[in-house]
This record gives C-alpha cells, sequence and structure tokens, in this order.
C-alpha cells in the first residue's frame, strides 16, 4: 500500500463510505490522509468535576476562556423521552475522583450504544444550568484508550464521512507494519 492507492483497497472501507468519501472528492490514501477538518474540538483544557461544582478558580479561569474537558467514568447511562417537546435526551454520568457531573445529548439515541457503564472517556464542551443543577451539555467525546493527543478534528455537517471514522479506518494502514505511508 502506498499513497496512490486506491481507497477501495483499504480493509473496513466497504462501498457505502467510499461513496461518501468520494463525495468529498478524496479518491486515494493520500487525499485520505491530507483531507482537513473545518475546525479542531480541545480536549486540552482539562478540570476536574469538584472546581465545576463548587465554582473553584479552575472553573472561572476556565469560563472565561475555553470550552471545559473532563477525563472520567461513565457510571450510568440512558435514554429518556421528553414529554412536550418529545425529543430524545440521551443522560449519562460522568465520575473522576472528585465527584459526578450529568452529561446531556440532545436528540442523539444512538450515543447508547457507543457508552458502556464503565467505559473511560474525554467530554468537551460547556456547563448549562445553574446551582447544584450544572450540567455538561451536547459534549464532544473520544474514549479513552482511543485518544493520546489534546485536539481531534470535527467534521463539518456535510462530510458524512465522520472524523472518528477515519480515524479509526486508518488505524490499520499506521500500524500494518510494512506500509509506505509517512504518518
Amino acid at each position: 500500500m502506498n499513497l496512490s492507492t486506491p481507497i477501495g483497497e483499504i480493509p473496513r472501507i466497504g462501498p457505502q463510505y467510499q461513496k461518501r468519501l468520494k463525495k468529498l472528492g478524496i479518491k486515494t490514501v493520500s487525499a485520505l490522509i491530507f483531507h482537513f477538518p473545518h475546525r479542531y474540538e480541545d480536549f486540552s483544557n482539562l478540570i476536574k468535576i469538584s472546581d465545576v461544582q463548587e465554582g473553584g478558580s479552575a472553573f472561572a479561569k476556565a469560563s472565561a476562556s475555553k470550552p471545559f474537558c473532563f477525563q472520567g467514568e461513565i457510571l450510568d447511562v440512558k435514554n429518556i423521552r421528553t414529554f412536550r417537546k418529545r425529543m430524545i435526551l440521551t443522560q449519562a454520568t460522568l465520575g473522576d475522583e472528585t465527584g459526578k457531573l450529568k452529561v446531556i445529548w440532545f436528540n442523539q439515541p444512538y450515543l447508547i450504544n457507543n457508552f458502556k457503564k464503565g467505559d473511560y472517556v474525554c467530554l468537551a464542551g460547556k456547563i448549562a444550568g445553574k446551582g447544584s443543577a450544572k450540567y455538561l451539555s451536547n459534549p464532544a467525546y473520544e474514549k479513552i484508550p482511543t485518544f493520546a493527543a489534546p485536539f481531534a478534528e470535527v467534521a463539518t455537517e456535510a462530510e458524512k464521512a465522520s472524523a472518528f471514522g477515519r480515524r479509526s479506518r486508518l488505524r490499520p494502514t499506521k500500524s500494518a507494519g510494512k506500509t509506505q505511508i509517512p504518518i
């Protein structure tokens, strides 16, 4: 495999995913590697859950500049249908050594399949709510075992070939051993 290899020859890229990539103009391995997102989600501004609950100094500094980033374990995850607006909320409880925080995603019921109790994740997003009812609203997420960098790409809505999907499909090509791809 080299940089001019067609995307159809890459393992785990099926016909549906090839169509998505071709809509983006990605036809070769090099085009896949050098396809850059329109922005990045910052996972480097890590704070403890207790700083949010107490309104500590790290919380005050972070609220002025960047979204919050938390690392912890998923303690609970469930889908709830709201009565009034008839939308589905995916609620999770994130815990670290300092406390627990409620996390809510709106109209993303498929996330229940992505998270299991005991998963370690890194979540980046904004805090909503007041007083003791604070929660992390619609955060970006990465499971910790598959993520090592402080930034993650964010695909535009038009890009149905997700950023995470591209990373997970490229991972086997990076570790193939005899590859000629300079990653």
